[in-house]
């Protein structure tokens, strides 16, 4: 619960059973209680857990079998958009096009919810003329950033009340929009790009019409891959000229990493630095995007780091995927795992083939994946007695044949 008023014969023990952590308040007689974060408890304060797009949690608060906690409504999202978790809040943003013509009432939301509970805390509308499947919100403690619409800016909304905070201008150019950002210690790191057409809203998901009967916003119509459309980064005030494709950003322990289209993997220090770039054309012609068939993985970030000195590349629906150092940018290994299916634990990488030896590509553990072909798969410490541990082969070494083997398909 997240108020409890209760008389001083009430037993402390009691109230603090119900309350709930961080935003829940007890006034106890002439005291107020409160209750700390669960023990174990992780945030997932980005699109994909954190700004280096792995999506994996280290809570051990979560603990199988799985149960049913509330159900709250609504209790359902549109389509696409994303769930980020901090401060014992829930933050949803909610497509503006839908899978079906009865969740148009929640197209184009943004909503927070109490973590423990569901009760809806406020809700607004997403600004127009943006893409919220695009990773361009994030919480941070109690604040929400979200790139707007209108202009060359980042929102910022307080998480516990939804109203309005000064915006950030990061350029007064009105071609340019936020296509990417990410806050990594204390940063917020914003990837800018032309201002471009997005998907009608109310629209279906594969972009035939749906009657709004209500409400009803017009947006300029688009084809439906929205492509490769940013060409400068901002990286604390210090800007990098180059094509770079939104989903292809990462950032982890002050260092951002990024791809330029048909040009080169590179990686920038906290002050904007070069570190390092790999412009080995050989993996560049194995990642060659194409038409997507899904559009569920259309803008889901392909570039991962790692917390062990990796980084992977791969792109969806496409059988190659590439795992190069994070320290010096070089190919290590590479498999067919296409994004969104894999992501590191350690110094370990899961795919649907099995867990690999980080760097090498040895396979060490034979698993199998639950869940749909369009999901995103994720990771918490309480699966980890699902996996199994019959070994095949997952991964070679980049010098080795160019050939993948049909085990790895």
């Amino acid at each position: 619960m997240d108020l409890v008023i209760a008389s001083e014969a009430t037993p402390e023990a009691e109230v603090l059973r119900v309350l709930a952590p961080v935003r829940g308040r007890a006034f106890v007689g002439g005291r107020v209680l409160t209750k700390p974060p669960l023990p174990g408890a992780n945030d997932w304060t980005h699109r994909l857990h954190r700004a280096d797009n792995n999506p994996v949690s280290s809570d051990t608060a979560f603990s199988m079998p799985a149960i049913l906690q509330y159900l709250a409504m609504p209790m359902f999202t549109s389509y696409q958009g994303g769930i980020l978790v901090a401060g014992g809040r829930r933050i949803e943003l909610s497509d503006w096009v839908v899978k079906t013509a009865d969740r148009k009432a929640v197209a184009g939301k943004l909503l927070a919810r109490s973590l423990y509970n569901g009760q809806i805390l406020w809700e607004r509308e997403l600004p127009n003329n943006i893409e919220p499947d695009q990773p361009i919100c994030a919480l941070d403690a109690d604040r929400v950033y979200l790139g707007a619409g209108d202009a060359c800016r980042v929102l910022a909304i307080d998480a516990e009340t939804g109203k309005d905070l000064p915006a950030l201008v990061i350029s007064e150019d009105a071609n340019l929009r936020v296509k990417w950002l990410g806050i990594d210690g204390g940063r917020l790191h914003v990837l800018l790009g032309e201002q471009l057409p997005v998907r009608q809203a109310f629209s279906w998901m594969m972009s035939a019409p749906i009657p709004t009967s209500g409400r009803n916003r017009p947006r300029p119509a688009a084809p439906w891959s929205r492509g490769i459309c940013t060409r400068i980064v901002n990286c604390g005030g210090t800007r990098n000229r180059q094509t770079i494709d939104y989903r292809t950003v990462a950032v982890r322990a002050g260092r951002l990493s990024s791809t330029a289209r048909k040009t080169r993997l590179a990686c920038l220090d906290e002050h904007g630095k070069a570190l390092w770039e790999n412009r080995d054309p050989a993996w560049m012609e194995g990642l060659t995007r194409r038409p997507i068939r899904n559009p569920n993985t259309e803008a889901v970030s392909t570039l991962i780091v790692g917390p062990s000195g990796q980084l992977q590349l791969s792109l969806p629906e496409i059988g190659n995927g590439f795992i190069f150092s994070a320290v010096d940018g070089k190919l290590l290994w590479k498999n067919a795992a296409a994004s969104p299916k894999n992501f590191f634990v350690g110094d370990r990488f899961y795919c649907p083939a099995g867990v690999c030896e980080g760097s090498t590509g040895e396979l060490r553990e034979k698993t199998h994946f639950l869940g749909g072909w369009c999901g995103i798969a994720t990771w918490v410490p309480a699966l980890k007695p699902a996996w199994g541990t019959s070994p095949s082969e997952c991964g070679r070494p980049a010098e080795s044949e160019s050939t993948p083997r049909e085990a790895w398909s």
